[in-house]
């Protein structure tokens, strides 16, 4: 979907699921494209169970777009860099089943690893520990999800945004979307982050220094980042049903 075009398919019988990327504007702005991809979702894509992968923006308008969820600007202020999300406590390992009525938690999506199906995997799968707590990501973003609806769960957050990451259940306990705060795309890219250096230089007048310290810090944690967003987006992709499990 291009939102200066306004089109959208006929039919979504021929994709595997829809992704909702960043923007620059804001879930809850009154732009008719907003509100026609609002439509979009709850009209056609949510109630055909297609699945969603929510980044950012994205994350937010998911939220948003249901009648008990809100996005609102972050009381902490713009985050961007590297930050740390924690594992939801309400989300770890329990003795319920893990099967698809049972759909897995933050500890299934952020901890636990199948077998690796790549080196790149393998890689990961040797670095994930089963006590992991936090995960570190990428982040740009001035607004946050301050309430989710009531068919989502939070998946992790931290005392400057609370829920930085969620899942989405239908009516028959089927995950639907999984959706992101951060940008785990970014890890593609490598330390030196061009795309997110790029969006810190022309958005909310940060100086010099302070990208240069993001930039600094970004190298410092580099291999949790890039781990951490693999994992993220490979077992996202495997819950939604776009990579084989």
């Amino acid at each position: 979907v291009q939102k200066d075009m306004g089109c959208y398919p006929a039919s979504y019988e021929e994709y595997d699921g829809i992704i909702l990327p960043g923007s620059y504007n804001g879930a809850y702005d009154p732009d008719e494209w907003i509100a026609r991809l609002k439509r979009e979702l709850h009209e056609t894509l949510i109630p055909q169970e297609k699945p969603i992968l929510g980044v950012c923006f994205g994350h937010q308008l998911l939220a948003h777009s249901y009648d008990d969820g809100h996005a609102q600007p972050c009381p902490a202020g713009p985050q961007y860099g590297h930050r740390v999300m924690m594992v939801s406590p309400s989300s770890s390992p329990s003795s319920s089943s893990s099967s698809s009525s049972h759909p897995p938690d933050a500890h299934d999506l952020f901890v636990r690893d199948s077998p690796p199906t790549s080196d790149a995997a393998a890689a990961v799968a040797s670095s994930s520990s089963s006590s992991k707590t936090a995960v570190s990501m990428l982040y740009t973003h001035n607004d946050m999800v301050a309430r989710l609806p009531s068919n989502a769960v939070c998946l992790g957050g931290n005392d400057a945004v609370p829920i930085q990451s969620a899942l989405y259940r239908s009516d028959g306990l089927k995950t639907i979307a999984v959706t992101f705060q951060a940008h785990p795309e970014y890890a593609a890219e490598g330390p030196t982050q061009p795309t997110l250096r790029k969006v810190l230089e022309i958005g909310n007048g940060r100086t010099e220094h302070e990208i240069e310290t993001a930039m600094e810090e970004i190298e410092n944690h580099w291999q949790d980042i890039e781990n951490d967003s693999f994992r993220a987006m490979w077992r996202s992709g495997i819950r939604l049903g776009w990579f084989p499990p």
